[in-house]
Order: C-alpha cells, then sequence, then structure tokens
C-alpha cells in the first residue's frame, strides 16, 4: 500500500518541477521575429508555439533526465511540400538554427494528415540545477533560431 501512495506524490514533484521549468522559459524567450506570439503550456513537460502554414506548430519538450529537443510537424499535402521545400534548404537552415536537423517523412496510414516532421536534439551534461540551465539555455536559443528560421521559409506574406 505505501508504494501507491508514494508513487502519486513523486509524479507530483515531478509535474510541479517541469512547470517551473517551463514558467521561466515563457517567461525568459525573447523572439527577434516581431510575428511570433509566446509560447504556451502544453502537457506535463512541453511548450507549443505557432507558427505559419501547413504545419501544428513548433513543440519544445524535455524528456528526462538529459534530453531537450524541439520538432515541427508538417500537415496534408501543403505541408509534405513545405517540409520536402525544407529538406532541399537543409545545410542553410541547420547554419541559421546552429544545430543538425533530422528530417521524417511519414509513408504511413496517416500520411494525408501528418506529412513529415523536423527535429532537434540536445543532450545535457551536467546533473540537477546544471542540466536544467545547460537544457534551458538550449532551447531558449534554439526555439529563437527555428522561429526565424522556419518563419521566413513557411511564413509567405507578412511573416
Amino acid at each position: 500500500m505505501q508504494q501507491s501512495t508514494a508513487q502519486p506524490k513523486i509524479v507530483n514533484a515531478s509535474r510541479l518541477q517541469n512547470r517551473a521549468f517551463w514558467d521561466k522559459f515563457i517567461e525568459q524567450e525573447k523572439f527577434d521575429h516581431p510575428d511570433q506570439t509566446p509560447p504556451r503550456h502544453g502537457g506535463n513537460n512541453f511548450v507549443r508555439l505557432d507558427l505559419p502554414g501547413s504545419v501544428q506548430g513548433l513543440v519544445a519538450y524535455r524528456e528526462q533526465p538529459w534530453t531537450a529537443g524541439c520538432f515541427v510537424k508538417f500537415l496534408c499535402a501543403a505541408g509534405r511540400e513545405a517540409l520536402q521545400a525544407l529538406i532541399e534548404d537543409q545545410a542553410a537552415l541547420e547554419g541559421e538554427v546552429g544545430q543538425p536537423i533530422r528530417f521524417e517523412i511519414n509513408e504511413g496510414l496517416d500520411a494525408d494528415r501528418v506529412a513529415g516532421q523536423l527535429g532537434v536534439q540536445f543532450e545535457a551534461q551536467g546533473d540537477g540545477a546544471a542540466r536544467d540551465a545547460e537544457q534551458l539555455a538550449w532551447l531558449l536559443r534554439t526555439c529563437n533560431a527555428l522561429v526565424n528560421a522556419l518563419r521566413l521559409r513557411l511564413g509567405g506574406k507578412g511573416s
């Protein structure tokens, strides 16, 4: 019985720590792009950022203990075209973002709905507060760079 009461307390503490981390991210993130809206909380350990075009937006996340990352899902045929254009521009995109970028093209059953995704990942080296600081700095820098690079390519008119 004691394990069943301890587990929810651990999960609750983890959720509170995750929320505090993302609150700090939301507070500190300052985008260079004037049209970028602030990030907003998603689920337990991620935030969402709006982007133009046939995408689901940018998701910044953490996976314990050390991994942080970002991904963008591309939707329908228009998203597939945008994704293909980004793949063709991968070297320039990686230069602007300062990170290797992974592309996945969805050939599965839901390929008409979700065409694929772009992603970047980071592995922190520290533990505890040092790890959180590494992840926060990387996420702040990488999200701003991704927003700038992707809005330029996805935004069309006025973005």
